[in-house]
C-alpha cells in the first residue's frame, strides 16, 4: 500500500477508536490485532510504506498491541497451567490406580470378572498404555505394561486348550462374595 493511499478514519474517531482500544487493554480486554487492519497496518508503517501519521496514534497502537500480547499471554498461561494442574492431578490417580492393583490384585474387587467388566478394564489399561507411548511418560508405561502383562499371563492360566479364557468371576468386596456370571 502506497504511504499517500492510507486507508482514511476521520482524525477525530481515530483518536478516539485507538484510546478506547488503550482503555479497553487497560481493562483486561484482549483487543483485536492490529497488523489485521488495514489502517492500523498503516499507522503501524507496514506494508512497504513509512507511516505518515502522528507519533500519538503510533504511541497508542504500538501500546495497545503489547498489552494486547501481554494479555494473551497472560491467558494461556493462566489456562496452561490450569491444564498442567489437571494433568498433574490425572497422572497421579493413573499411579494411584496401579497401586491400588499391586496392593489389592488383579481386577481390586472383580476377581477373574467376565465380561463386560473384564472388557471395561483392559479398554482402560490399554488405553493408559496408548497415553503413556504416546506422551513419552515411561514410568506410566511401565505399570501399564505390567498391568498388562500380568493380566495377560493370568488369562493365559485359566484357558481352554484352545486359548479361550474361562473364568468364573467373583466380586469379593461384597459381605459374601458374589458370583458375577451366576447374579447376570
Amino acid at each position: 500500500m502506497e504511504p499517500s493511499k492510507s486507508p482514511q478514519i476521520p482524525k477525530p474517531r481515530a483518536h478516539v477508536a485507538l484510546q478506547a482500544r488503550l482503555a479497553a487493554c487497560l481493562s483486561g480486554e484482549v483487543v483485536s490485532d492490529p497488523r489485521k487492519e488495514p489502517y492500523y497496518r498503516h499507522i503501524l508503517g507496514l506494508d512497504g510504506g513509512s507511516s505518515r501519521e502522528t507519533a500519538n496514534y503510533q504511541a497508542m497502537l504500538v501500546a495497545s498491541w503489547a498489552w494486547r500480547v501481554f494479555l494473551l499471554e497472560a491467558a494461556d498461561l493462566k489456562a496452561f497451567m490450569a491444564v498442567f494442574e489437571e494433568y498433574l492431578h490425572a497422572m497421579a490417580h493413573a499411579e494411584k490406580l496401579y497401586a491400588l492393583e499391586r496392593k489389592q490384585g488383579m481386577f481390586r474387587g472383580e476377581c477373574l470378572c467376565p465380561d463386560p467388566h473384564a472388557g471395561m478394564h483392559l479398554e482402560a489399561h490399554v488405553a493408559l498404555l496408548r497415553l503413556a507411548v504416546e506422551s513419552g511418560r515411561a514410568k506410566l508405561r511401565d505399570q501399564t505394561l505390567d498391568w498388562l502383562g500380568r493380566a495377560l499371563r493370568l488369562y493365559h492360566a485359566v484357558s481352554s486348550p484352545d486359548g479361550e479364557p474361562w473364568l468364573p468371576g467373583l466380586r469379593t468386596r461384597t459381605q459374601v462374595p458374589r458370583n458375577q456370571a451366576a447374579a447376570a
